[in-house]
């Protein structure tokens, strides 16, 4: 049986690593309009949860662009 604990705060929905680029990514997808695109070193499917949990208003699409790269859109 485990033990029961009471008053633990729950941790807030992105729980993962925090990293420059993550947040300059952020700050980048925050300031872009409709048509508007980045490049990045980033894994698709990575990237594709980052958009999805990401809080930011939009939206957005991407796609692999290289071997080791891959393109985001703003779209609406």
């Amino acid at each position: 049986m485990f033990e029961i604990e009471k008053g633990i705060p729950i941790p807030r929905r992105y729980t993962g690593r925090k990293s420059k680029q993550r947040d300059a990514m952020l700050v980048t997808m925050k300031q872009m309009q409709p048509g508007d695109s980045f490049r990045a070193e980033y894994k698709l499917a990575s990237m594709r949860n980052f958009i999805r949990n990401c809080e930011v208003e939009g939206s957005f699409r991407a796609a692999q662009e290289g071997d080791t790269t891959i393109r985001v859109w703003r779209v609406a």
